[in-house]
C-alpha cells in the first residue's frame, strides 16, 4: 500500500491555514476506515469526533476576521497549526499501515511552511491590491474548504 503522502501534505498545508479545519477534514477523510490497534484512527473514525471538530473549524473561521487576533505565526498559534498536521499525517499513515512518525513529520512539516507562506501570501495580497483583510479571509476559507474536501474523498 503507497503512504498517503498527497494526503498528509493536504493536510498539513489546510492546518497551516486553519489549524481546526485539519483535523475536521480528518474525520469525514478516516470516515468508514476501521483498525482497532489503533486508537488515534478509531478516534478520528468517531462521528462525535468530526462534530466537534467541525464546529471548531467553523468558529476558528469567524474569528479570524475579528481585528486584534493574534498572528498565526505567533508560537502558540505556529505550535497549535503544526500539531494539528502533524496529527493528521501520523493518522493517515497509520490508517495506511504506515510509519506514523513519517506522517506527522510531513504533516507537520507542511503545516509550518503552509502557515508562514499563507500569512504573508495574505498580507501582501492585502496591502498591494487593496483587498480588505476580511475579504482575504473569505477567500482564504473557501480554499480551505474545497481542499478539505478533495482530500477527503
Amino acid at each position: 500500500m503507497k503512504p498517503p503522502l498527497a494526503k498528509a501534505l493536504a493536510m498539513g498545508i489546510i492546518a497551516g491555514m486553519r489549524a481546526f479545519s485539519a483535523p475536521a477534514a480528518l474525520c469525514y477523510a478516516m470516515k468508514g476506515k476501521k483498525d482497532p490497534n489503533s486508537k488515534l484512527v478509531h478516534f478520528f473514525c468517531s462521528s462525535r469526533t468530526a462534530i466537534a471538530f467541525t464546529a471548531l473549524a467553523a468558529g476558528e473561521m469567524c474569528g479570524d476576521k475579528i481585528p486584534g487576533i493574534p498572528n498565526r505565526t505567533d508560537a502558540p498559534g505556529l505550535a497549535g497549526r503544526a500539531v494539528a498536521g502533524g496529527i493528521a499525517g501520523a493518522t493517515l499513515y497509520t490508517a495506511a499501515g504506515q510509519k506514523a512518525f513519517t506522517g506527522a513529520l510531513i504533516g507537520g512539516a507542511a503545516a509550518i511552511a503552509a502557515t508562514f507562506a499563507s500569512f504573508y501570501l495574505r498580507k501582501a495580497i492585502g496591502e498591494n491590491c487593496r483587498v480588505p483583510d476580511a475579504a482575504c479571509g473569505l477567500a482564504e476559507d473557501a480554499l480551505v474548504v474545497t481542499t478539505a474536501a478533495l482530500t477527503a474523498k
